[in-house]
Parts: C-alpha cells; structure tokens; sequence
C-alpha cells in the first residue's frame, strides 16, 4: 500500500486525470491476484484481455508502470514476458429469439436513459459499430436528413433508418448541455462529456433487466446479433 501510494503520488503530475483513476482501478483488481509473480500477471492479463483489446492495452500499461516504479525504488519484481499475452475472445452469452425480439422493441417510455438507451440500441444494431466507436461519436458525424452516420477510424458511413435517426435527434437535442460548442459529443452523459464505454454496459445491462431478459447483454452482444443478421463471419 505504501508502494501503491507513492506511485500515485508521482504519476498524479504526469498523467490525466482519468488515466490515474483507470491505473487505480487496475491496480486494485490487480491486487486481488495476489503476490506479483509471472503467473499472477499472465492470469490477471489473460483475464483482462477476455473484455477487449483497449482494455488489456491499459491493463498492461498500469502494471508496467507501476511495476517500473517498484523497481526502480528498490523493490525486486520478476521479468515479465508482455508480449506473450494475447487477446482472449469472451464468446457472447446466447439470448433467445424471443428474448432478442423483446430487447429490441420494449424500451420504457419516459427518461433520459430510456432515450439513450433506444437511441444506442438501435443504432448498435443497424451499423455494427464497436462501443468505442459508438462513445467517440461527435455531432457532425450524425446526419438527419439523408439519415446516416459516419464513424471509425477509416471513417465508414453507414444509411440508417428514419426511426434510428429520429431517436438519436431526440437524444441529442435532450442531452446537450452547451449550445454554443460547435462539435459536441453525439452521445454525452449528465455533465455533457461524452458518454462512456461503462455507462453504455450499463444502459443495456439495466434495459435487459428491465425486459426481463437474465442473460448478459452487452454491446458485444449487439455487435454479434448484426453480424449474424449480415451473415458477417465473427471476429475471432
């Protein structure tokens, strides 16, 4: 703990903000593994791989820090073989028809996140798009009349329907928290920052919940029910 602290300490001039808290939470669940030894980090970073690439990216780059600061304090640590961690793909919880079909078409009808939530599923499932690009989403990147979206690092537009569109306008226009910024986020959260992946798992964990629906739901879910409708071969 006093190692932990210290290393806070100094990071907390060098790094945002929101970094340290994510290398925080990293460290803690980290800590539940036990002793620092090659086992413990390839198993905690086999576990954190399971989620997505983005998540094991930071999961490796909090360990290294801080274990690079241990080190450098005097604290003996093993040589840890990074790259030869490699990405788990957690298989998505299969929901039924019908249960998809209810997810689908049941929202509650009053609420800010009962407006989100219709928006964001239903553009998940007309485009594909991954949760990271979904919360990367800015205002020009969403047109209302040709209704489409364009998003991604190679910047795919993807046709959307009226009704998808429609939503997204009436979230946007419900949501916004500044008017005079020119470019603000499609998807923003009660303080007008752009929304992030953990609240859009939580909108679909607390809609399936909602309609019902144990299984998991996540965006990947969503993501995989796309595929299928497309006949796209999953990502492994």
């Amino acid at each position: 703990m006093e190692y932990v602290q210290a290393f806070f300490a100094r990071e907390a001039s060098r790094l945002s903000p929101e970094t340290v808290r994510a290398y925080r939470r990293e460290l803690k669940r980290f800590a539940r593994y036990g002793n620092i030894t090659n086992e413990t980090v390839a198993l905690y970073l086999h576990d954190r791989a399971a989620f997505s690439k983005a998540t094991l990216a930071r999961a490796k780059s909090a360990l290294r820090a801080y274990f690079s600061f241990l080190a450098k304090s005097g604290v003996r640590v093993p040589r840890i073989a990074w790259n030869r961690i490699s990405v788990i793909s957690r298989p998505v919880a299969p929901v039924s028809e019908p249960e998809r079909k209810l997810f689908l078409t049941v929202f509650e009808e009053t609420g800010i996140d009962a407006l989100r939530c219709r928006a964001i599923c239903h553009l998940l499932m007309e485009t594909g798009m991954r949760v990271s690009e979904l919360v990367a989403l800015k205002r020009l990147d969403f047109s209302l009349v040709p209704p489409r979206i364009t998003f991604g690092c190679g910047r795919k537009t993807v046709s959307l329907s009226e009704s998808t569109a429609t939503w997204i306008q009436r979230c946007f226009l419900a949501t916004r928290q500044d008017a005079s910024e020119k470019d603000p986020p499609l998807f923003s959260g009660r303080t007008g920052a752009p929304l992030s992946r953990q609240s859009v798992w939580k909108l679909l964990r607390m809609h399936a919940a909602y309609c019902g629906i144990e299984t998991p739901v996540s965006p990947q879910t969503l993501r995989a029910w796309y595929q299928e409708s497309h006949g796209i071969k999953k990502e492994g």
